[in-house]
């Protein structure tokens, strides 16, 4: 997983840009380091958002579920997975969500919702 593993270098990206401005002039509070050393203030906020995002994601986006049924298309291009439909669990046409089996790979992966809300699976 290639593109999962490079999205990551971008938090080694933000730890290397913020070490090359927090200099001795930044701590010493000069004005020539506090006017230079902004990707400390801007990795910070956007790393603060992020972190924020990946948690309320992870607090409030997990459901155990079982499956009813798994099949796959006949050209082998489409995998049909029926689940059973946690009850608290609602969503709207073009939403997706990311399913993980861990019997496949340990990653996660988007599927497109092609449910019916009122139907029960």
């Amino acid at each position: 997983e290639i593109f999962y593993v490079m999205h990551h270098v971008v938090f080694v990206l933000f730890a290397l840009g913020v070490a090359h401005t927090l200099d001795n002039e930044w701590r010493r509070s000069t004005k020539v380091g506090l006017a230079r050393s902004q990707n400390f203030r801007w990795f910070s906020a956007s790393l603060g958002i992020y972190i924020a995002d990946r948690v309320w994601a992870n607090i409030t986006a997990h459901y155990a579920v079982s499956v009813k049924y798994v099949a796959m298309t006949e050209d082998k291009t489409t995998l049909v997975l029926i689940l059973k439909r946690p009850s608290d669990f609602n969503f709207y046409c073009g939403q997706h969500a990311f399913i993980r089996v861990t019997d496949i790979d340990y990653f996660w992966h988007p599927f497109s919702i092609s449910s019916d809300p009122m139907c029960n699976e």
